[in-house]
């Protein structure tokens, strides 16, 4: 699982999803 990926893909979805995905993010570390 690549964090970039994730940050490419909260770039495309709303404020509050990209929220969620950082969170996720954090917590997946």
């Amino acid at each position: 699982m690549s964090g970039h990926n994730f940050y490419n893909l909260g770039s495309q979805l709303s404020t509050s999803h990209r929220l969620t995905i950082l969170a996720l993010l954090l917590l997946g570390s």
